[in-house]
């Protein structure tokens, strides 16, 4: 990442940072600031996912945080902060420093009209990072940047229906020259309305979504020649995504509730294919393909006193992350946990996902993508206090490539010491 984009997300979270101050001291709001520490330790025996080289690794994150609220009648303000140092016992080459920043404004304009602010910047430099969150793995501990902004509104057109529009933008970037940054705009309306006149504990949804995605390969420019040309890696890529979803959310009892959100989404791709044309001219073109398929989410709730579950799926179409272009995501979570005393809790999660595109499908890219990745992690977690807790995880995860018919399995095991302390409550 060069260094005036390293300079000027600093510059950004200094101003936001400061806004939120000065919002603060203008308004004479509630104040509460809570300083935090974490201290994890953690072991892999497969750190970079690898089939046949593994390598086993200790790994130690310290991570100072801290969080400020605000609240006013008409307002709230949030301002996030975590700095990680992770380092690695058997290869401190790879010793880092992450980062993350959320900050959160929510504004009660009118009694209709309410609108949120939030931005968002991570610096990570973990190869599971994309794990659980697209099923992607990431074999390398180079950094990926993330700038995240979005903002949007809800407004109430009667007392039973609610409108909500929304935007947001997300800058993936990678210090890994194999990888690929993108650039994603999205865009949501949803209409959601008090169907109790029909059915008991009900409400109707409608959601529109249109999202543009600019996927470009920093590694080779198109318009020079190089033997190294990798023809399989989708090149300056262009995805617009439309999405149309009808749906409800229904409370089946005082513990079980279920939503769905179900419609088809259409989907166009534009990249540049190349080809040697013999013995030394490459052969650039423009490629429009056109895609439709289902979308939706699915979410199943229980909440009792001491137990609650949760079950989800979904499928979309998304930058898959690193390099792997754009793929249709399908993924189905389970998470269940139970309070057995006041301080002891007990976690279960098992996530699942489906990453799938055929070649030149939604990117330049030649290869199929056919991807499952399976994880199961269960936790415990001991509260000595309200502000010193500590936990202990195990989860085992498995990426199983059908195109490749390979199979690549780690195991994870760490221990987490979480502390702190509000003030000025």
């Amino acid at each position: 990442m060069p260094a005036w984009q390293k300079v000027r997300s600093g510059i950004l979270l200094l101003f936001l940072a400061v806004c939120l101050i000065l919002a603060n001291l203008a308004m004479s709001a509630e104040i509460s600031f809570t300083p935090s520490l974490n201290i994890k330790e953690e072991y892999t025996d497969n750190l970079f996912f690898d089939r046949t080289n593994k390598k086993d690794q200790f790994i130690s994150t310290f991570s100072p945080g801290f969080e400020v609220e605000t609240k006013t009648e008409r307002g709230a303000f949030n301002l996030l902060g975590v700095i990680d140092r992770r380092v690695y016992k058997q290869n401190p080459e790879f010793n880092d420093w992450n980062y993350f920043w959320d900050g959160k404004i929510n504004y009660q304009l009118t009694p209709r009209l309410s609108t949120f602010t939030e931005a968002r910047y991570r610096k990570n430099s973990s190869p599971d990072q994309f794990l659980d969150v697209t099923g992607v793995e990431f074999n390398t501990t180079q950094p990926t940047y993330t700038n995240d902004y979005s903002f949007g509104g809800e407004y109430y057109l009667s007392e039973k229906t609610v409108a909500d529009l929304s935007y947001g933008l997300v800058r993936v970037t990678y210090d890994n020259p194999d990888n690929m940054d993108y650039v994603g705009n999205m865009v949501n309306l949803s209409l959601t309305h008090n169907l109790e006149e029909f059915f008991s504990s009900t409400i109707g949804r409608m959601n529109l979504g249109y999202s543009h995605y600019s996927l470009n390969d920093p590694g080779t420019s198109l318009y020079e020649f190089t033997p190294k040309i990798d023809f399989y890696r989708p090149r300056n890529t262009m995805i617009n995504n439309y999405t149309c979803t009808i749906g409800a959310r229904h409370a089946l009892s005082e513990k079980w509730s279920v939503s769905l959100d179900a419609g088809p989404r259409y989907t166009t791709s534009e990249f540049d294919t190349n080809t040697i044309v013999f013995p030394f001219v490459t052969n650039i073109k423009r490629k429009t393909t056109k895609d439709w398929g289902p979308g939706g989410h699915l979410a199943l709730t229980y909440n009792r006193e001491k137990t609650s579950a949760r079950l989800t799926a979904s499928q979309e179409v998304s930058p898959a992350g690193a390099s792997y272009g754009a793929t249709e995501r399908t993924n189905v979570s389970v998470s269940v946990s139970q309070r057995f005393t006041d301080k002891l809790l007990g976690k279960v999660s098992v996530n699942y996902f489906l990453n799938q595109a055929d070649a030149q499908q939604f990117s330049g890219s030649k290869r199929s993508l056919d991807k499952k990745t399976y994880t199961i992690s269960p936790a415990i977690r001991y509260d000595f206090n309200d502000d010193l807790g500590v936990e202990f995880n195990y989860k085992f995860s498995r990426v199983k490539d059908q195109e490749a018919n390979t199979t690549r399995d780690r195991n994870l095991c760490f221990f987490n010491l979480v502390y702190k302390h509000p003030f000025f409550e």
